[in-house]
């Protein structure tokens, strides 16, 4: 996954199960509706699917992210 250099302007994602995050390389923002979280190389995230949110990159280099969702 190769995240926008800003946020998108469609909708935030939600879907069913859970999402794992973890950042290869570079440093990302992912938003919920109530609050910004930085990521570095090496950070990892979980959250429910069915909470909303968005992801960019904060560097000008590619950033790649694992996804890895489920039910």
């Amino acid at each position: 996954m190769f995240p926008p250099a800003d946020f998108p302007d469609e909708p935030e994602l939600a879907h069913r199960g859970e999402e794992l995050l973890f950042v290869v390389e570079g440093r990302v923002e992912i938003r919920f509706p109530d609050r910004l979280l930085v990521l570095e190389k090496g950070d990892a995230v979980q959250f429910p699917g069915p909470l909303r949110h968005q992801l960019r990159r904060l560097e000008d280099k590619s950033c790649v992210l694992i996804s890895v969702s489920g039910p």
